[in-house]
């Protein structure tokens, strides 16, 4: 794995709260209460969002450049809060360097 990307994916991990009312964290598409896992599906969780917000990054970024691409967009896509993306990334250029890297 890129140094990069695995730095991102492991940077703040286990930051990001399950939503409130649902305390799996199931709007990942991964049913917490039927895996037998917690710790192994929660871990797919953590790292599935950084993965996703790259891949929204790097589709915004080729439909209307990277002056024109801001966190609320990738965040709108994805439907996350903005402190999703912050608890895996500092800031849009960190998003392009990774990008850049791949």
């Amino acid at each position: 794995m890129n140094y990069l990307i695995g730095h991102a994916l492991n940077k703040n991990k286990g930051v990001r709260p399950a939503p409130e009312g649902d305390p799996y964290g199931s709007d990942s598409g991964v049913n917490y209460g039927e895996c037998a896992d917690f710790a192994y599906a929660h871990s797919l969780r953590e790292t599935s969002l950084p993965w996703e917000i790259l891949e929204a990054a790097h589709s915004l970024f080729q439909k209307r450049g990277f002056e024109r691409t801001s966190v609320p967009d990738i965040c709108r896509r994805l439907e996350i809060e903005h402190f999703e993306f912050y608890n895996h990334f500092s800031s849009l250029d960190e998003v392009l360097e990774i990008l850049w890297a791949r």
